[in-house]
């Protein structure tokens, strides 16, 4: 949703169809990445069997376990969230010391680094996993003071090795982004990849003006679900201002 909300804010006469497969979530801690990047690909060919013309994958952990998948599973052009982020941490990065938060799979994962590297080879890159935020976020304590000791606490290896750049490598900390910014310093730029996504989305669509023609864009959307859910009802009508919500399975 909250990638839906920054592609809407760049670009508000595209249609987007919002899916998430609520169904099938996966424990943090422990999940099988082949049933993952199954259900990621299943999911794929649902959204392009529904007209999807482009397809932008808003988990980081997705994108870190099964973009490959799912960007070699149709025609349809993949946009995954780490290329973009990862872009601007470099662009924006003045002493090459980069930051990573974010789920356990996304800090255990090559891909980030490996994607560093690739544009900036002498890169210290300091990687660390906050699996309690997003249980955080989705009970909405964004303000209280606990959830600003566990993000103090968090921080404090990446403020000792003196990152310069963090990002924000899961989409739900975009709801933290002043907490953490606070946290971390106001010297330390910190990216969120949900804005970065939906530039490179922008930048995409001016190159190929085929995938969704000006006179198509109607500026419509759809926020789908998998199975009925009260908390991202809510969330809906908090980040996108919708209480629309259509329920269909893969």
């Amino acid at each position: 949703m909250i990638v839906t909300r920054s592609v809407r804010e760049k670009m508000p006469d595209v249609d987007v169809l919002c899916f998430g497969d609520n169904l099938r979530i996966f424990p943090a801690a422990d999940f099988n990445p082949d049933e993952m990047i199954q259900n990621a690909v299943q999911d794929t060919a649902f959204l392009v069997g529904l007209g999807a013309r482009l397809i932008l994958i808003a988990s980081h952990t997705l994108s870190c376990i099964a973009g490959s998948a799912m960007a070699g599973s149709t025609g349809v052009p993949v946009l995954d969230i780490i290329t973009p982020s990862v872009n601007r941490a470099v662009l924006n990065s003045r002493y090459r010391r980069i930051g990573i938060i974010g789920s356990r799979a996304v800090t255990e994962s090559s891909l980030y680094p490996e994607k560093i590297r690739k544009l900036c080879p002498e890169a210290g890159i300091y990687s660390v996993s906050c699996p309690l935020l997003v249980p955080l976020i989705e009970e909405g304590w964004l303000k209280k003071p606990v959830t600003a000791m566990i993000v103090k606490k968090y921080l404090i290896p990446l403020k000792t090795r003196q990152t310069d750049t963090l990002i924000l490598a899961s989409t739900p900390y975009t709801l933290l982004s002043p907490v953490i910014q606070r946290k971390i310093g106001k010297q330390v730029r910190v990216i969120d990849g949900a804005g970065a996504l939906a530039e490179t989305t922008s930048a995409y669509l001016d190159a190929h003006p085929d995938v969704a023609p000006q006179q198509q864009r109607t500026g419509k959307l759809r926020m789908m679900l998998s199975w009925p859910s009260t908390v991202l009802a809510k969330q809906a009508k908090d980040i996108l201002n919708t209480r629309l919500i259509e329920t269909a399975r893969p």
